[in-house]
């Protein structure tokens, strides 16, 4: 062979090699993005009303209280807007002396709604009780108020149970 043949050889093989890199570097780059995307899904408006549920849950717990609005709850409610649901939602807080609400109300069709209720018990041993409902079906209309059955709030006909670990 050649000593020019033997060169290309050489030089092939290294831009072989180097495609394959940047190929896997592409791959990896990717999955990376991918996995971050899948992530940032979980920022949704049923964690915004798991959030704000919380915050009521443990305002009340230490203060015998619930909070009116979003930023005596540390919240501001441009805080609500982030993610891929940006803008598609209203997030409206009721209060009473016995129940807080925080309702997620779709902007748009297509989506859910959600509900989020803290419950004053006078039986539960913590004093007070939460839950997050969606709705079955996407839907503008915010689900109905849970009700409370014994020590537990259950989610009307046409929402379902967001099941949480604390």
């Amino acid at each position: 062979m050649s000593q020019k043949k033997l060169k290309f050889k050489k030089y092939l093989i290294y831009f072989t090699a180097s495609i394959v890199i940047f190929l896997c570097l592409g791959w990896m780059i990717l999955y990376f993005l991918i996995n971050n995307i899948k992530m940032v899904k979980l920022l949704e408006p049923k964690d915004y009303v798991y959030l704000i549920n919380k915050m009521q849950y443990v305002n009340y717990f230490e203060n015998n209280k619930f909070i009116k609005n979003y930023s005596e709850l540390g919240l501001e409610y441009e805080e609500l807007k982030l993610g891929k649901f940006r803008g598609k939602y209203s997030y409206i807080i009721e209060v009473d002396n016995n129940k807080a609400l925080v309702k997620a109300a779709p902007k748009i069709e297509g989506i859910k709604s959600y509900i989020g209720v803290v419950f004053v018990s006078k039986t539960a041993k913590d004093k007070s009780i939460m839950t997050v409902c969606e709705s079955n079906e996407p839907s503008r209309i915010v689900p109905p108020v849970p009700k409370l059955v014994g020590e537990k709030l259950v989610c009307l006909p046409g929402s379902t149970e967001i099941n949480r670990n604390s």
